[in-house]
């Protein structure tokens, strides 16, 4: 049982990493016109609360985000977790385009600066 576990597991780790998109996702409009004055989270408001939030988003083959992961904190957690609900719901991609030209998924890092209007 062991040597087949092992067994599977070199397998797994020798398996090739999928290829890299050969034509990235690109997003449809610049990513801070998703974003305006009304969405500064009102508790990071009332707390004084700024920062710049650098955060990876996960585009899937339709253009959509499928997943957000925050990269750099912004020390204030309102305005980290606005970042990515922002994103996830707003935010529009031409999708990543594979070797033979299918939609893929692919990566997209970027940050925002919050700052208390």
């Amino acid at each position: 049982m062991l040597a087949l576990a092992l067994a599977l597991s070199a397998l797994v780790q020798d398996a090739p990493a999928p290829e890299p998109p050969v034509q990235r996702a690109r997003a449809v409009q610049w990513l801070m016109h998703y974003v305006n004055n009304s969405d500064y989270p009102p508790e990071a408001r009332r707390r004084g609360e700024q920062g710049r939030v650098g955060y990876e988003l996960t585009i899937g083959p339709h253009g959509r985000p499928i997943a957000c992961r925050i990269l750099r904190s912004s020390g204030s957690a309102s305005l980290d977790e606005a970042t990515c609900r922002i994103m996830r719901e707003r935010a529009r991609f031409h999708p990543a385009r594979d070797a033979a030209g299918n939609p893929t998924v692919d990566r997209v890092q970027h940050s925002i600066e919050w700052i208390s209007p």
